[in-house]
């Protein structure tokens, strides 16, 4: 108490009217504002947003604006639900986990095993317990066991921190070990936490989940201010200790990079808070300091004028686009599309991207040079294909479709989305009351309807107003335009569509002796570019039809090719069987050839020049099925296959049939 300048002084006993009682309560308060506190004014509705670990943590590095450091941090919370869909978010849990591991480019267990090797998924399993991931005290974590001891949560964080210059840290490792130290003391609780730090891009970063747990087994609630604004200010205090402010060369430097930047920068950021509806007029510069920021927004705006984003209207008046934020944002991220497709492969190709939004885009055909993590927020990944055109196309897809490894072939086209039955009813409705919609309006054309039907169509009204297709009345009315479903159909695609012809390199393909990909396309008889992609698929067509003639598997016919699909079936069988005999030796089992049903507990997938197969266990006996993309959220579960006419039915868990694929 000694060293404690603050020294309680209380009246006496309910004493809460005199002077002395209100200076002791004032006291207490300022106190608590100063430990990050806050007074709530009595008719202060409540919302929930200073509530949770880490309310009052503070942080002052001394310095503000451009000379401190500053870390780029996104948090997003995963809530992993309940029953069907709470399977559904652990299976990307599993996605988002293996291409962390697959981004840190340590995974050549996995990369280098043979197609045809029994271990493929163990490989995997192997390889993410090999050093990529690591937390306060190990640097080698498995991060499927790190899951499956969080299978139980409620919920989890997934943290991405990406400081500034991190490239002149010591030990991101150790920085983040650091920073984590001080969020566990900033929450008062210990924290269960993986990370995995990446350098495929230009800033190194880190990839942190934690469990929704604190040390009492409690589900771990953090406060929004520190989601917000917390976790980075402690993050840029960490860093300013070991770094530094930056040096003022530095940031003059980079101030200048930006006038020529074609992406939105915090110059132009200015420009947008100087304009006043959309005017710009440049001011006389009075200090030194005043004199160097006008100079870069002037050399700004001639830049974003030769672009035409920007129109000089008067000697130092300028007039800005109203979408100019929107095209240097769109801008920004083409640049860093094509700066991936750089790092994926060195030679130079003419470079697309696939766009499913445009009516006329066509579906490509070719082998996967690159994938990896897009966007952890949003649960996306990329994709990189060689096409059979010649060129490299850029696809970005859901994190939690199954791809295979390079090498793979696979087909690309766009999915169109249907609309949804609300949509059509919200347009009717609008339709018959000049473009208005209301749950009133509702009523008195449909007749009674349920509060919980009625809430749905609020909900998608509220989800299109956030993609600036309709907009909401200060009534609560919601104006819908003329062109409403066509604008949802151009808005709401389903996006790439993807189809996997091999789930094995193309290289593995000519001499297999099984059906493969290439043998309908032998039929078929395409055409395709010499460059890239179709000259490999050029060179792999000719190899496997001498194949096929070789071994009495094709002959051909006033020029043609005819393939004995009996003999190639009977042969796709028996590589099943090896691979079934071999998975099933391993594990101490037996194997059973499917034949019309089979039901046991779904593994894991294992590719085949033929095909990629489930691996089914009975307990006793393994059987290997045809595979199909819905297995994927039920590894470990019981599932069932049978099969009707040529296709093969799934059931899962409580008798729930699948569509197959």
């Amino acid at each position: 108490m000694a060293d404690d300048p603050f020294i309680a002084k209380p009246g006496r006993i309910r004493q809460t009217g005199s002077k002395p009682g209100r200076r002791f309560t004032k006291a207490v308060m300022v106190r608590v504002e100063q430990a990050g506190g806050s007074r709530r004014a009595n008719n202060a509705a409540f919302t929930g947003g200073r509530t949770g670990r880490g309310l009052g943590a503070r942080f002052r590095h001394g310095l503000k604006g451009l000379d401190r450091r500053r870390v780029i941090v996104k948090i997003r919370l995963v809530t992993f639900g309940k029953g069907a869909a709470r399977l559904a978010m652990l299976a990307r849990a599993r996605a988002h986990l293996s291409y962390l591991q697959r981004e840190s480019a340590v995974n050549q267990a996995f990369e280098h095993a043979p197609p045809n090797e029994v271990g493929q998924d163990q490989a995997l399993q192997s390889a993410e317990g090999s050093g990529r991931f690591y937390d306060l005290q190990n640097d080698s974590i498995d991060g499927m066991s790190f899951l499956s001891n969080s299978e139980e949560d409620r919920h989890q964080f997934r943290i991405i921190v990406s400081p500034e210059h991190g490239n002149e840290l010591s030990s991101l490792k150790d920085y983040t070990r650091d920073l984590m130290r001080g969020v566990e003391s900033d929450l008062d609780t210990k924290l269960d936490w993986i990370a995995v730090d990446h350098f495929n891009t230009g800033h190194p970063h880190t990839h942190i989940v934690l469990r929704g747990r604190d040390d009492r087994g409690q589900d771990l609630i953090i406060a929004r201010d520190y989601i917000r604004h917390g976790f980075r200010q402690r993050a840029e205090l960490n860093l300013m200790r070991e770094l530094g402010p930056r040096p003022v060369r530095e940031i003059a430097a980079s101030l200048k990079q930006e006038m020529t930047r074609d992406r939105f920068t915090s110059l132009d950021r200015d420009l947008l808070a100087l304009a006043t509806d959309w005017d710009v007029k440049t001011r006389a510069a009075r200090t030194a300091y005043d004199r160097f920021r006008a100079g870069l927004r002037l050399g700004r705006l001639k830049h974003l004028e030769r672009m035409g984003l920007v129109q000089e209207i008067g000697e130092g008046n300028w007039r800005l686009k109203p979408d100019l934020q929107e095209t240097l944002t769109r801008m920004g991220e083409r640049g860093d599309i094509i700066r991936t497709m750089q790092r994926a492969h060195g030679r130079e190709r003419e470079r697309q991207i696939f766009d499913a939004a445009d009516p006329a885009q066509k579906p490509i055909t070719g082998e996967i040079i690159a994938s990896g993590l897009r966007d952890d927020r949003e649960g996306r990944k990329y994709l990189i294909v060689s096409a059979t055109d010649g060129r490299h196309w850029y696809a970005d897809i859901a994190i939690d479709h199954p791809l295979p490894r390079d090498g793979g072939i696979v087909t690309l086209f766009p999915a169109q989305s249907d609309l949804k039955p609300s949509d059509r009813t919200i347009d009717r409705i609008a339709r018959l009351n000049r473009g208005v919609y209301s749950s009133d309006l509702h009523l008195a054309t449909d007749g009674p309807q349920s509060e919980g039907f009625l809430t749905a169509h609020k909900r998608r009204l509220e989800a299109l107003r956030r993609k600036n297709i309709v907009t909401r009345e200060a009534d609560g009315t919601w104006r819908i335009p003329q062109d409403y479903l066509s604008r949802i159909a151009s808005a709401e695609r389903a996006g790439v569509k993807l189809d996997v012809a091999s789930w094995v390199s193309t290289s593995d393909l000519p001499t297999a002796s099984s059906g493969v990909c290439l043998d309908d396309l032998l039929v078929k008889d395409i055409s395709v570019s010499n460059a890239g992609f179709g000259k490999t698929l050029r060179d792999a067509l000719a190899r496997r039809r001498q194949f096929l003639l070789t071994n009495g598997f094709a002959k051909e016919l006033s020029g043609r090719l005819v393939i004995d699909t009996q003999k190639l079936e009977n042969l796709t069988k028996a590589a099943v069987e090896k691979q079934g005999a071999r998975i099933a030796k391993k594990m101490s089992r037996k194997y059973l050839a499917f034949s019309r049903q089979v039901a046991g507990t779904y593994l894991h997938p294992v590719d085949l020049p033929g095909g990629r197969f489930a691996v089914v266990d009975q307990g006793k006996t393994i059987t290997l099925v045809r595979w199909s993309h819905v297995l994927e959220r039920y590894r470990g579960q019981p599932v069932q296959a049978q099969l009707r006419g040529m296709t093969i039915n799934w059931t899962v868990g409580r008798s729930v049939p699948l569509s197959p694929r």
